[in-house]
């Protein structure tokens, strides 16, 4: 079983541009990955991030999960203040070695749709080790990841590639799932 979840939630939506907004299209990109798995992934409630780990690990105690999976948008802007940068990354847990074999699978497939490749990195709060682990990816009780397919200034290219998105990152849960067994 993989659950997946939208990153952020309706009260704070995360990276926008205009009204095109990162958690409103990730709750797209959750579902659709979802329906690609079918019985083998569901989509977690929306709320809070505490809300999600908290749903996942009770979830877990339940049915054995396998992954956990969130997906976001990242966003970027020069001195000037206009959204720049392009491509996916992905993130894991600093340390985690499943969670790295996690994100190699998937990430091997979504880069054959966002370029550039950004890379598979260690998700560190706001990106600063100084901070520790980002919460999502150390508080769940088995191997998780952070997508970010593209960057959210990037409306286009992310609509236009949604499904081939989707598809990829399904495509390369799966791959992990066939390895795990």
């Amino acid at each position: 079983m993989i659950l997946i979840s939208a990153g952020h939630y309706p009260e704070a939506k995360g990276a926008s541009f205009g009204n095109f907004n990162e958690h409103d299209e990730a709750v797209i990109w959750a579902k659709l990955i979802a329906a690609m798995l079918g019985k083998d992934a569901l989509v977690i409630p929306t709320g809070t991030p505490r809300q999600k780990i908290d749903f996942i690990n009770e979830y877990h105690k339940r049915i054995p999960v396998t992954a956990a999976i969130e997906i976001h948008f990242n966003s970027a802007m020069d001195s000037q203040g206009n959204h720049v940068g392009s491509g996916c990354e992905t993130l894991f847990c600093p340390g985690s070695m499943r969670g790295h074999v996690l994100a190699e699978a998937v990430h091997a497939q979504l880069i054959k749709v966002f370029k550039p490749d950004r890379g598979i990195k260690e998700g560190w709060y706001k990106m600063d080790p100084m901070n520790g682990p980002d919460a999502f990816l150390s508080k769940t009780a088995m191997p998780a990841i952070i997508m970010e397919p593209e960057f959210i200034h990037r409306v286009d290219n992310i609509k236009n590639h949604r499904e081939e998105g989707c598809f990829a990152i399904a495509h390369g849960l799966e791959s992990f799932l066939l390895e795990k067994d």
